[in-house]
């Protein structure tokens, strides 16, 4: 999402979708240079910090979605707005002269230029130049890719390993590809095509895409596009973890499992079946479900209403009897009888489960001991040190490692609860820091008090505010009107009376010499400034990243590209504040996979990175992605 900066600032919440062209080049038209001179990367002030936290995230083993960035990595925060790709030395992997560039899957990226998709490798080399209306990522050393409205492969070269002559195609073996003859579009608007199947759909949809699907039967072909099986199967799924060369199938009689050659590994005679995990898979059977091993043999039993599917590693998976849900072993026996509405697997290894019964949570260990009976309002978090944290009829709790409550022995627990505290408690209408055993950690109570943001909290008395540390003591004391802790050097943003600025939590002195008339966090390490009406963007040191600028400006400065006011009108600026597109767009706008939507007299019509119209894209009478605008304040405290 990006917001703007005034005091109420507009911000666009929506995504922009995948374009397709009216024409595109034969699928073996590629271009791979021998090599690529490979400068330092010129990533701008502004660029190199997102480019840090990302490098940051990294380190710590996520990106907060349980999964690590991946190297080289996208960026545009390049002069003149293009994209590019970074080594995590800081090297330049990609050149900065793309609309988009994705993430790397099988040391391949899709980039884009001028609404078209090609290809390069992680040294930046061109596998495939710009050139489909549609492309998908590698997966199993296969992109399909559209030519003419018709889906074919290429390899990780680039080459074509199956010409586009099909309506939708999905690799198989490294010789055999499953294919359909059909295919439909649905949804969205002309110019969002998307490739659209199960698990093998496009990661990073946009809202509002079209999705291209495959219709009719599904059949075998080889590299040359000959027909090895007649399209037969109704419907194909990934079948194994493991990565044998192996699919599941539909055709009239039910399910079964598919080798290259079309012959069935295990017969089609399941009314449904589930993807192969350590060797089981569930599989429905006379309207019940029970697994069966690699050979087709039944391993349960069919004698439950409904399963989910093991996980690798897991003892235990939920089943379903008389509508309740228990807990199974790999023999099919019961660990925890059919009881709860609902079992779902929590977190990952070692596993545990929430169970609800009429709306409530409660908790099952790794050994599907019982915890916590379905007490809370809400999923229970599991800490580190085992305490377990939520809330019961809306009131923060904590209990230990094995669910006896944790009481404080004066007051009441007050939100938000961390698993490792301090805590904070209200007493008596006060406001107190507790320790681990939430007995108070000091006499002293405060009118306000906020939770501990790294080794930080804001706390404070009358309308005046502080920093304590984890030990409650003040790391600046309570003498300011304002304060928002959470900059990555343990810098602070302050309120004095009328002055606004940075200091610096260990010493309390001001890191920003003048006083600004408001502050204010757009990223944890930026914050957007106003000096004399005009409004700029810091890093966490104090220092400009884009100087103070007359006009509205977007603060989503990993795009590059942002929108930026000037003489009435909206133009992009990159993310130093000069202007790459001049203003002459009606209303700001955002940059999604390299295109843009923009709006000039009544018309939305779409440009690339350059500013230039997108070739084969129309204009439309309103805004086609059907964008929702939203209002953001810049202010600091209350």
């Amino acid at each position: 999402m990006g917001s703007f900066g005034r005091c109420r600032v507009a911000a666009v919440i929506a995504a922009l979708a995948l374009v397709t062209v009216a024409s595109a080049p034969h699928a073996q038209d590629v271009s791979r240079p021998e090599s690529v001179d490979r400068p330092s990367a010129l990533l701008l002030p502004a660029g190199k910090v997102i480019f840090d936290a990302a490098v940051a995230r990294a380190n710590r083993g996520t990106n907060g979605f349980g999964l690590p960035p991946s190297f080289p990595l996208p960026s545009c925060g390049f002069p003149d707005g293009l994209c590019g790709a970074v080594n995590r030395d800081g090297t330049l992997a990609v050149p900065a002269e793309y609309d988009w560039v994705d993430t790397f899957h099988e040391g391949r990226a899709l980039v884009r230029s001028n609404g078209r998709y090609g290809y390069v490798d992680t040294s930046g080399h061109v596998i495939a130049k710009p050139q489909y209306p549609i492309a998908d990522r590698f997966s199993h050393g296969f992109a399909q890719i559209d030519v003419g409205g018709r889906s074919g492969l290429i390899d990780l070269d680039g080459n074509t390993a199956l010409e586009p002559k099909f309506g939708y195609v999905i690799p198989f073996t490294e010789k055999v590809f499953f294919a359909t003859e059909g295919r439909t579009t649905s949804g969205g608007i002309a110019g969002t095509e998307q490739f659209s199947h199960g698990i093998f759909e496009f990661v990073g949809a946009i809202a509002d895409s079209r999705a291209v699907t495959a219709t009719g039967k599904w059949g075998l072909v080889d590299r040359s596009g000959a027909w090895l099986v007649p399209p037969s199967p109704n419907a194909i799924l990934p079948f194994d973890t493991e990565g044998t060369a192996l699919m599941l199938a539909r055709v009239d009689s039910g399910w079964g499992v598919i080798r290259p050659d079309g012959s069935w590994e295990i017969e089609p005679k399941f009314q449904q079946l589930g993807s192969f995990v350590d060797g089981m898979a569930p599989a429905k059977v006379d309207d019940h479900w029970g697994f069966i091993d690699r050979a087709g043999r039944l391993k349960i039993e069919p004698k439950f209403e409904n399963v989910h599917q093991f996980v690798h590693g897991a003892k235990f998976t939920p089943a379903r009897l008389n509508g309740r849900w228990g807990l199974v072993d790999r023999t099919g026996e019961w660990v925890v009888q059919p009881q709860y509405e609902n079992i779902s697997l929590k977190g990952t290894a070692p596993w545990s489960w929430d169970i609800q019964n009429e709306k409530k949570h409660g908790y099952l260990d790794e050994n599907a001991k019982l915890i916590v009976p379905p007490l809370f309002d809400f999923s229970v978090g599991r800490c580190a040190n085992g305490r377990i944290v939520g809330e019961i009829d809306r009131q923060p709790r904590i209990l230990d490692e094995n669910g006896k409550s944790i009481e404080p022995q004066e007051g009441e627990l007050s939100r938000p609860v961390t698993c490792d505290g301090p805590y904070i408690l209200k007493i008596s209408g006060k406001f107190a820091y507790a320790a681990a055993d939430l007995t108070p950690m000091t006499a002293q109570r405060f009118d306000r008090a906020g939770p501990f943001v790294g080794s930080l909290a804001v706390a404070g008395f009358g309308d005046k505010f502080g920093l304590l540390r984890t030990d409650i003591t003040w790391a600046i004391e309570p003498t300011l009107d304002a304060i928002s802790p959470g900059l990555p050097n343990g810098s602070v943003l302050a309120r004095l009376d009328d002055r606004n600025g940075i200091i610096d939590a260990s010493t309390g002195a001001w890191i920003t010499k003048q006083p600004f008339e408001r502050i204010c966090h757009i990223r944890p390490d930026m914050a957007m400034a106003f000096e004399g009406g005009k409004r700029g963007i810091l890093d966490a040191h104090g220092s400009w990243l884009i100087k103070p600028r007359e006009g509205r400006m977007g603060i989503r400065l990993e795009d590059g590209l942002v929108p930026a006011q000037s003489g009435g009108h909206w133009g992009f600026m990159n993310v130093e504040g000069k202007m790459v597109i001049e203003a002459r767009f009606d209303a700001p706008t955002f940059f999604d996979r390299g295109i843009n939507w923009t709006s000039t007299d009544a018309s939305w019509c779409p440009i690339d990175r350059r500013g230039q119209p997108i070739e084969g894209l129309q204009c439309q009478p309103s805004d086609p992605l059907k964008r929702q605008f939203g209002v953001f304040a810049c202010q600091l405290g209350p």
